[in-house]
C-alpha cells in the first residue's frame, strides 16, 4: 500500500456519505503503513528501511542477525580477549633501550625475544616507544652508517599452554605499524608459525623453531609513514595437534643505514576469529609483568640495564666462616616459576664484572656462582676466599630466552 493514499473529492455535501466513509478508510489504512513513534502496532517492517545515507542517532542497544559493512575492512564491535599478551609492549625490566646480540637471542620487551640473522652483529637497537594506537610500542633501529644489511626479526613464543586455547580454531593475527621515511627496507615480513614438538625455546637466529618448524601462514607488508593503513592483519585455522604457536616479525635493511632506519611495531594482537577486532580486552600493567616474570626476573631496579652500576635491590650476605664455596649460600626463588631453566647471571653492583661478589668490607671482588638451578629458583654462594664476617653484595639476573 502507498504511504499517501488516493483520495475522492467529495462535492456532493453531506449526503456523500460512502465516499466520506472510503476516505476515512484509505487513511486509517495509511496510518497503518507508517512507523509508530509510541510503538503503536502494526510496527515492523515488511520491506528495507533506507536512510538515503542519513545517520540513526541515539540508538541504545542494536540487535541484528547480520551486520555488513560497507568498508573494506571488518571490525568486531566489542573488545575480545588478546591472547598475545607480549603484544601490548607494556613491560621493560632490561631497560628501554638495548642492541641485539652476537651469540644468543636477546630478551626484553614483554617477553619478546630479538636477532639480527645469523647474529650478524649488535647493530640493531630495540626502543620502548610511545604507541601511536596503543600505549606502547617498538622501535627496531638499524644503527646509522651499519653497512651489515641482514634483516632484524622479533619472535613472541606461547608456551604449551598459552597455545592451548588456540588449538583448532581460527585465529587473526593483526599489527599497527609504520616506517620512517627513510627506512632502508621494502617490506616487512609477518609471519605465523607453530611446532608439533615437545615445548621449546626459539633460540636460532632466525626466529625458526629447531625442532618440527612449521610455518602456517606468512605475507609482507608495505608499510605506510603513518599508522593510516593499520591495522594489517592475517589470519589462518590453528592446528588442533600443534604444541606451540609463535609470531614472527622479519625487518629487512638495505645498503647503510642513515639516521633514521626504523620500523615501529605495536598492538600485536592474536584473536579467535577472522577478522581483525577494533578493541581488546586491556590487561594492567601487574597482570603483564607477572606475565612477562615467567621469561625475565632480577634484583635490579625495574627497567634499570644489566650490569648498571647501582646497589638498589642487590643481595646482602654476610661469610658466616672461611670457606671458598659456601661462606655465603643465598637461596632465591622465582616468583612466579621460570617458563624454563632460566640462564642465571651474577653481578657485582658497581662494576657489574660478571660472576663476582663484591666484598663491601675488603673493597675487593670474590667469585661467586649460581648453584642448584631449578625453573623455581636458584643459589647464589661464594666461590673463593672470605673471612668470616665479611659483608658481600651481588646483583642477578635470571633470563629465559624463550
Amino acid at each position: 500500500m502507498a504511504k499517501k493514499p488516493t483520495i475522492t473529492t467529495v462535492a456532493s455535501g453531506y449526503q456523500s456519505t460512502d465516499v466520506l466513509n472510503s476516505n476515512f478508510t484509505k487513511l486509517r489504512d495509511a496510518f497503518d503503513n507508517t512507523i509508530s513513534l509510541d510503538g503503536s502496532t502494526p510496527n515492523a517492517m515488511n520491506a528495507d528501511l533506507d536512510m538515503n545515507s542519513n545517520d540513526i542517532l541515539n540508538v541504545k542497544t542494536l540487535y541484528a542477525d547480520t551486520i555488513v559493512y560497507d568498508t573494506a575492512l571488518p571490525v568486531a564491535s566489542s573488545p575480545k580477549k588478546n591472547y598475545n599478551w607480549m603484544g601490548f609492549f607494556r613491560t621493560w625490566q632490561n631497560g628501554h633501550a638495548f642492541k641485539t646480540e652476537t651469540t644468543t637471542r636477546q630478551i626484553g620487551a614483554s617477553g619478546a625475544t630479538f636477532a639480527r640473522n645469523t647474529f650478524a652483529d649488535d647493530n640493531v637497537t630495540i626502543y620502548h616507544i610511545k604507541g601511536y594506537t596503543q600505549t606502547d610500542g617498538v622501535r627496531i633501529q638499524r644503527n646509522s652508517t651499519n653497512a651489515n644489511t641482514q634483516s632484524a626479526n622479533m619472535v613472541m613464543n606461547f608456551t604449551q599452554e598459552e597455545t592451548a586455547p588456540l588449538l583448532g580454531k581460527p585465529i587473526c593475527l593483526q599489527f599497527n605499524g609504520l616506517k620512517s621515511s627513510t627506512w632502508s627496507g621494502s617490506s616487512i615480513t609477518v609471519h605465523l608459525q607453530y611446532s608439533k614438538e615437545p615445548q621449546q625455546p626459539i633460540i636460532l637466529a632466525n626466529g625458526e623453531y629447531t625442532s618440527g618448524h612449521t610455518s602456517l601462514i606468512s605475507q609482507s607488508f608495505s608499510l605506510a609513514t603513518d599508522v593510516a593503513g593499520s591495522p594489517y592483519f592475517i589470519t589462518a585455522t590453528l592446528p588442533s595437534d600443534a604444541i606451540q604457536v609463535a609470531i614472527r616479525f622479519v625487518v629487512p635493511f638495505s645498503g647503510t643505514a642513515g639516521a633514521s632506519d626504523y620500523v615501529d611495531i605495536e598492538g600485536v594482537f592474536l584473536t579467535v576469529g577472522s577478522s581483525p577486532v577494533a578493541e581488546v580486552i586491556p590487561e594492567t600493567f601487574s597482570e603483564l609483568l607477572y606475565k612477562a616474570m615467567t621469561r625475565y626476573q632480577t634484583s635490579y631496579p625495574y627497567s634499570a640495564p644489566r650490569g648498571v652500576s647501582s646497589k638498589a635491590g642487590s643481595i646482602r650476605a654476610i661469610a658466616i666462616n672461611t670457606s671458598t664455596t659456601s661462606a655465603v649460600a643465598v637461596p632465591i626463588k622465582f616468583d612466579p616459576p621460570m617458563v624454563v631453566i632460566p640462564q642465571v647471571l651474577m653481578q657485582s653492583p658497581l662494576s657489574g664484572t660478571e660472576n663476582r661478589w663484591e666484598n663491601e668490607t675488603t673493597g675487593v671482588f670474590t667469585n661467586g656462582l649460581p648453584y642448584n638451578l631449578s625453573d623455581r629458583g636458584v643459589t647464589l654462594q661464594n666461590n673463593g676466599a672470605v673471612t668470616a664476617g665479611d659483608v658481600l653484595l651481588c646483583h642477578w639476573t635470571a633470563r629465559c630466552v624463550f
